[in-house]
């Protein structure tokens, strides 16, 4: 006989429980178990993890459990079996099921409509549904009580700044946000809701989720998405981190002595009267082009960009990477067209008006 290591992934199964058809992932279940023969024990507990028979790495044709384990399920005695649910697993003998084990598919008030799924003895296949009746016939005795599997787990969700919110499941809350009382290899959403809206004076740009904090690696690439709740043996909570691009407000403009910010200017090849404004997403770049040109018989001849008081370059056309809302201006150096017959009569060190 085989053993299968637990660290490996495969592809995905499905079964039939509950009257669902459910989709069962490939991870191996944190319940101590082998893969050496079918066992009425490892068939349920394999259920209540949401795994299937035939498929995937981590099969219950073969799950072989020793006793159902307390710290995934809570037992509850008596042996009428009161207030069952479907997915609930039936002992025999003691609160572990080393007697024998049936999982609930249909719950009931009396063993004659409680319908079960199990594996009836070691190495045998399972019988999909049958009567709790049948199966109490054929152990010799009443059972034990129950064991209900426990939702213990969480999911943490959070931006890669500190503001907005997230959503895990059914709960959208500031983030960080933990929803917890969910179970082990279940399906749950996951959506970074500030795609697109403003948040601490930037708008936001979805990237992808990672899994663990920001550096953490990719788990998916849509905003809206979906988490396989599988944490290994002994980790109770999964954290997923949604990581953004600012988008930055970007204001070309132009400047000229004595005139200020008129004039034309080009960005992204489109000619437009000065100033112009678009929106950069961060680590991209915006292209922008200083046009000479004459105004008030002045011309006017590109020296360079700045921001601020800071030179930013001096070509004339340029490749801007914002790191915040800015705004570059292009300065100009002044020279005026050929005139004849000037009088001046301005005070010294005042500015020259020439009509």
């Amino acid at each position: 006989m085989r053993t299968i290591s637990f660290t490996l992934r495969a592809v995905l199964g499905i079964f039939i429980a509950c009257g669902q058809l459910l989709i069962a992932s490939d991870n191996h279940i944190p319940h101590s178990h082998s893969h050496t023969t079918s066992v009425c024990r490892g068939y349920a507990v394999g259920l209540a993890f949401n795994r299937s028979w035939d498929s995937g790495t981590c099969q219950t044709q073969n799950m072989n459990i020793s006793a159902v384990a307390d710290n995934y399920f809570n037992k509850v005695g008596g042996s009428d079996l009161a207030g069952n649910q479907a997915g609930d697993i039936i002992l025999w003998g003691n609160k572990y099921g080393q007697s024998h084990a049936a999982y609930i598919l249909t719950p009931g008030t009396s063993y004659g409509n409680i319908i079960v799924t199990e594996v009836a003895s070691t190495g045998a296949d399972k019988t999909d549904s049958i009567n709790l009746t049948d199966v109490i016939s054929r152990v010799g005795s009443n059972p034990w009580g129950y064991a209900r599997f426990k939702k213990q787990w969480s999911i943490k969700a959070q931006n890669d700044f500190e503001d907005g919110d997230v959503k895990v499941h059914n709960s959208t809350g500031e983030s960080p946000l933990t929803v917890g009382n969910l179970k082990w290899g279940s399906e749950y959403d996951l959506e970074a809701v500030e795609d697109g809206e403003v948040v601490g004076n930037y708008k936001r740009i979805f990237q992808t989720w990672r899994k663990g904090n920001m550096y953490g690696p990719v788990y998916s690439s849509h905003a809206d998405t979906t988490v396989d709740l599988e944490p290994a043996s002994g980790v109770y909570q999964e954290l997923y981190t949604a990581r953004f691009h600012k988008e930055y407000n970007v204001t070309f403009q132009n400047y000229f002595i004595g005139i200020g910010n008129a004039g034309i200017i080009k960005v992204k090849d489109v000619q437009y009267t000065a100033p112009e404004t678009d929106e950069v997403e961060e680590t991209y770049s915006i292209n922008a082009e200083a046009v000479n040109q004459t105004l008030n018989s002045i011309i006017y001849t590109f020296d360079r960009w700045k921001k601020g008081s800071t030179t930013v370059s001096t070509s004339k056309n340029y490749d801007f990477y914002p790191t915040d809302h800015t705004t570059y201006t292009a300065h100009f150096v002044g020279k005026p067209t050929q005139v004849q017959g000037i009088s001046c009569t301005t005070p010294p060190g005042e500015l020259i008006h020439i009509t």
